[in-house]
C-alpha cells in the first residue's frame, strides 16, 4: 500500500469505529467504496467513502452519519480527514429502489462493482444495477442540484481565482463534467482514468488537454499556475458546452426535457457564446 493509499485507509478505519460505535448492533455490513476501494485516490483531492449497510433506518441516522465525519474530521490532522463520506440505507431499500438513506444510484453501482466488504455479511448481490437510463437522469439531476451553485460559477468563469482556490476545486472543476458526459455518451459510470481515457479517444483540442491536465494535478498538484489558468480558459466552456449539448440531447429522448433546459440554461449563464448553435 502507497503512502497516500495509507492515509485515506487510516481515516476510513476511523470512520468505521466511529460507524461502529453509533450504529451498534443496527450495522449490518460496511464496505470501503470509491477510489480508496478502485483506484486512483489522491490526499489532496479524494473523498474517503464508506457505505453502511443497516437494519433498519431511523430519523436520525443522516445527523448520525454526518457526524462520523465531524468526529473523524477533529480526530485526525489530515486534509482526507475532512473529506469522509458516508453513504447508508438498508438491504431491502437498495434491493427496491426505495431511494431511502443516502446511497445514490452511481454509488450503488460502486457498491456492486468494486466494493470491498470490511465488517458484516456480504449481500450486494440482491441490489440491481442501474440502468444507463437511470444513470443520466440521477447524473443530470446531480448538476442542476449541486453544480449549479452560484458561489463555484463564479470561480469556473475566473481560471485564476481556480487555480487560486486549489488542485481539488481546480481538478473537479474539469473531472466532474469530464465523468458525467462520459455517462451520458457511454451509459457506463468511470472513474477518474478511465473517463480521462474516453476524452483522449474522442477528441482532440482545449477539451482533451484540460482533461489531461486535471487527471496530472490530482497527482502533483498545481506546479505551473500560469499554464493551468490558460488551460482552463480555454477548455472549460467548449467541455461545459459538450455536456449541455450531450445531456439536452439525451434528456429529450428520455423524457426530461425541464432538466435539459436547466443545464443548458446554467452554460450560457457562464459563457454565453459555448452554447450557440
Amino acid at each position: 500500500m502507497s503512502d497516500e493509499q495509507g492515509i485515506g485507509e487510516r481515516v476510513l478505519q476511523a470512520a468505521l469505529a466511529q460507524a461502529k460505535a453509533t450504529f451498534g448492533d443496527r450495522l449490518v455490513a460496511a464496505y470501503r467504496l470509491g477510489s480508496l476501494a478502485h483506484g486512483g485516490f489522491s490526499p489532496q483531492v479524494s473523498d474517503v467513502d464508506l457505505g453502511l449497510i443497516l437494519g433498519t433506518l431511523e430519523p436520525g441516522d443522516a445527523a448520525a452519519s454526518a457526524a462520523i465525519g465531524a468526529h473523524v474530521a477533529a480526530d485526525i490532522d489530515a486534509p482526507s480527514a475532512r473529506r469522509v463520506s458516508i453513504f447508508y440505507s438498508t438491504w431491502p431499500d437498495l434491493r427496491h429502489g426505495t431511494g431511502a438513506g443516502r446511497f445514490p444510484l452511481v454509488d450503488q453501482l460502486d457498491l456492486r462493482r468494486d466494493g470491498q466488504l470490511l465488517c458484516g455479511v456480504d449481500g450486494r448481490e440482491g441490489v440491481p444495477r442501474p440502468t444507463p437510463d437511470d444513470l443520466v437522469v440521477e447524473g443530470a439531476r446531480f448538476i442542476v442540484d449541486r453544480l449549479t451553485d452560484p458561489a463555484r460559477d463564479a470561480l469556473l468563469t475566473d481560471p485564476r481565482a481556480l487555480v487560486a482556490a486549489g488542485v481539488r476545486e481546480a481538478s473537479k472543476a474539469v473531472l466532474f463534467p469530464v465523468r458525467f458526459l462520459v455517462t451520458v455518451e457511454t451509459g457506463q459510470v468511470a472513474a477518474n482514468p478511465q473517463a480521462a481515457a474516453h476524452i483522449a479517444a474522442t477528441r482532440t483540442g482545449p477539451v482533451a488537454d484540460v482533461t489531461q491536465a486535471a487527471l496530472c494535478w490530482r497527482e502533483r498538484g498545481l506546479r505551473d499556475p500560469d499554464d493551468a489558468a490558460a488551460l482552463l480558459a480555454a477548455g472549460l466552456p467548449p467541455l461545459y458546452a459538450q455536456l449541455a449539448a450531450g445531456y439536452d440531447a439525451r434528456l429529450t429522448q428520455l423524457g426530461h426535457p425541464h432538466l435539459a433546459q436547466a443545464i443548458t440554461a446554467w452554460v450560457t449563464r457562464l459563457w454565453p457564446a459555448s452554447t450557440d448553435r
